[in-house]
């Protein structure tokens, strides 16, 4: 972080002066295996979401392994993240269901005076900027990245007098609070979204229509995408090459790690540069994940498959019949056998798909994508509150938007 002139009475302290900074070292012989269904919690990385725990997933173990390392028990107030692997990601501790503890992939900071060191001004600290700063010069060019307890040690922090700590703390939990209670009206509506689509592309008793099932090989043309070979990709290019992993449920996911090349192959067919409302499916790992194109500049990957719908079939209804349960449950079943999960031509092509006349698979279509359009709107609306605390509270951290007494 550059330097910057500091209000009155704010410092930059060593979080070792203020902290407890411990990490599991060594399993002490530890397997999965060992692993309860009950017991004393044993949190991981994958066990946080926006900071929280979710201790619904967390895993267990006995009461004597938890007591072997006590000087990792958690406690209220604790601030936890990840220190190998994917570095970061901290979760504050403001909910104890039963005794706790952190795996060995887990690093542990405690204020040690909660009258220096509001517990969840650290954690704001850590969540911030200049911490993700400090994450990428200790791991950068690192094969392996880890964060060692004395980086933490050495970790500076902006320390504003108790008081303001407080009230900087209460700003920014307020915005996650918004941010929550969004997120949980956000999946409210993912839920109602899909038991809807589940209703209307089948026999149902609100639409009094017939229904015939017809496979996809006659809804649709199926077609592949192109072999791209690994060293062709780059840094900076003007065209993203869409793989199983941008391919999410409902979603296309195309974020700065998604690969790029400058020029198209020159023995590229015409149905693998995708355009704008194509609709694409995962054959490979997650499969029969479906979602619709939103992005120019767009090349489909081999085992990602693109459909082309016929005129006499509703574009939205035969999308929203792929996002089916029915659909995935049955595609997932056919991916079975091999070391990896995989989709054949075959086994997507054969699939029966309900068909009512086409007027009412108009309908059923835009009725569908208008509550796909509300969700997303939620979810933009999510997005847009996530980047508008980011901002504020790199603000709050430094001093340059100061709390009202």
């Amino acid at each position: 972080m550059d330097e910057v002139k500091l209000p009155h009475q704010w410092k930059k302290r060593y979080l070792g002066e203020l902290g407890y900074i411990k990490g599991r070292i060594g399993w002490r012989g530890l397997a999965q295996s060992e692993y309860t269904e009950y017991g004393p919690f044993l949190i991981a990385g994958k066990h946080i979401k926006n900071g929280k725990i979710d201790w619904l997933r967390a895993d267990h173990i006995t009461k004597d392994r938890y007591e072997e390392s006590l000087e990792i028990a958690l406690e209220i107030g604790d601030i936890i993240f990840s220190k190998d692997g994917t570095l970061g990601n901290p979760a504050f501790i403001d909910y104890l269901p039963d005794k706790a503890t952190i795996n060995g992939t887990m690093m542990l900071v405690r204020s040690l005076n909660k009258y220096d060191l509001y517990p969840k001004f650290l954690y704001y600290s850590i969540d911030s900027r200049q911490f993700k700063k400090l994450i990428y010069e200790k791991v950068s060019g690192s094969s392996i990245p880890h964060l060692f307890q004395r980086d933490m040690k050495n970790f500076k922090i902006v320390l504003p007098p108790l008081n303001e700590q407080k009230k900087i703390a209460n700003v920014l939990s307020t915005w996650d609070q918004a941010i929550d209670l969004n997120e949980k009206k956000l999946q409210v509506e993912k839920r109602v979204l899909a038991q809807i689509i589940n209703t209307l592309t089948k026999k149902n008793n609100f639409i009094n229509t017939k229904y015939d099932p017809i496979s996809i090989d006659k809804c649709a043309l199926f077609v592949n995408g192109y072999a791209f070979q690994s060293d062709c990709y780059e840094d900076q290019g003007e065209y993203n090459i869409v793989t199983i992993g941008n391919v999410q449920d409902g979603e296309l996911n195309i974020n700065s790690q998604t690969k790029k090349v400058s020029k198209l192959p020159v023995n590229i067919n015409k149905h693998q540069i995708l355009s704008k409302d194509d609709i694409i499916i995962s054959m490979t790992g997650n499969v029969g994940r479906v979602c619709v194109v939103n992005k120019s500049n767009l090349l489909l990957n081999q085992r990602v498959g693109k459909f082309i719908v016929e005129p006499n079939i509703d574009k939205s209804y035969f999308y929203y019949s792929l996002r089916s349960k029915r659909f995935l449950s049955k595609m997932i079943a056919k991916a079975q056998g091999g070391a990896q999960p995989n989709l054949s031509t075959k086994d997507i092509k054969n699939y029966y798909i309900n068909i009512p006349e086409y007027k009412k698979q108009v309908i059923i279509g835009k009725y569908l994508n208008l509550l796909d359009k509300k969700i997303n709107l939620l979810k933009n609306e999510v997005d847009l509150l996530k980047v508008q605390k980011k901002g504020l509270m790199q603000q709050l951290l430094i001093g340059k938007i100061r709390v009202q007494p």
